[in-house]
């Protein structure tokens, strides 16, 4: 009978310590196309409506870099053996600028901007995908 009231009571209190509360959170992301456009060249998510030249689609995706810390001590978590480097929207956006530049694109039409992963052993890495179709406009 202890062991019963002592159970419920550990579980009572375990489970009522949840803090459910958080402060208000405003995420605000914006991409900064202003030098692009100052060469003339467009990023638009929409399509473009006048005459234009189809370029092709091109695809950029950006992994982190991923370096071990030493030797393997904390077997049961593989996170904490290596160090995951950081990685910038706006090195997805400059690849996809550059690349489309060497094709003799002057826009990016339907821009997307996605969030990737990849399993790389027992590790999950996070990644960015900028994509889009390149366009000469006329």
């Amino acid at each position: 009978m202890k062991r019963i009231i002592l159970v419920t009571s550990i579980i009572v209190v375990l489970t009522s310590c949840k803090n459910l509360e958080a402060p208000k959170t405003v995420d605000i992301y914006l991409y900064d196309f202003t030098k692009y456009a100052e060469k003339g060249f467009l990023f638009t998510p929409e399509t473009y409506n006048y005459e234009y030249e189809s370029m092709g689609m091109i695809y950029v995706q950006i992994y982190p870099e991923i370096k071990r810390k030493g030797e393997d001590k904390y077997m049961g978590d593989p996170e904490k053996n290596y160090v995951i480097g950081k990685i910038d929207v706006s090195e997805a956006i400059e690849q996809l600028f550059q690349s489309a530049k060497k094709i003799g694109a002057n826009a990016i039409i339907r821009f997307q901007i996605n969030s990737i992963s990849k399993q790389n052993s027992s590790l999950l890495i996070e990644g960015i995908e900028a994509s889009g179709f390149a366009i000469k406009r006329k």
